[in-house]
């Protein structure tokens, strides 16, 4: 049975996760509030989402990137269930409708906490081995490496809105020709 991981976009590097997954603690050398700010940082209750499977990732991913408005690298957090079971952090789903990509809309969660501290405590729980980080680079030069530009490819038909259509065909024709020059 796969497991169900809670994953979380960073808009920074996720160098200092890697950092820290190899140490299994948080590195001396970062404070613990660089990685709480990664955990919070946007309007309201933090966004979190719940995925099984590569192809779900993918398409949040290129959602994610949609909604942004354009095709870049994307780093995911993916955090296992128990981080926060041992918290009294909260994930509740917060389904998007309005999401470029409407099959993973339901898999859109928050994070409620009304204390840093539990949040903190769920990174600690997860440096300690109990999740992952993914990396879907803009383009590559590999077939079997998964890029942002591939997955908008495979995803094209499955989004939704028209800015949204056009915003991906507008990154396939324009990076498409870009990677197949070298460029």
């Amino acid at each position: 049975m796969e497991q169900f991981l809670y994953y979380r976009s960073l808009s920074k590097s996720a160098d200092i996760w890697r950092k820290g997954k190899k140490i299994k603690a948080f590195p001396p050398d970062v404070e613990k509030e660089t990685y709480l700010s990664h955990m919070t940082m946007g309007k309201g209750f933090p966004s979190i989402w719940m995925s099984s499977n590569n192809e779900d990732l993918e398409r949040i991913a290129l959602g994610l990137m949609l909604c942004k408005g354009s095709l870049d690298r994307i780093e995911f957090v993916g955090l296992n269930l128990c981080c926060f079971e041992k918290t009294q952090v909260k994930i509740i789903q917060s389904s998007n409708p309005q999401f470029p990509l409407p099959s993973v809309g339901n898999l859109h969660h928050e994070l409620h906490s009304y204390n840093d501290d539990n949040i903190t405590e769920s990174i600690e729980i997860f440096l300690h081995c109990n999740g992952k980080i993914e990396k879907f680079p803009k383009v590559s030069n590999s077939d079997t490496e998964t890029s942002m530009l591939n997955i908008a490819k495979k995803y094209i038909d499955e989004i939704s809105g028209e800015v949204y259509i056009k915003k991906a065909r507008d990154w396939i024709e324009k990076y498409g020709k870009s990677q197949v020059t070298g460029n």
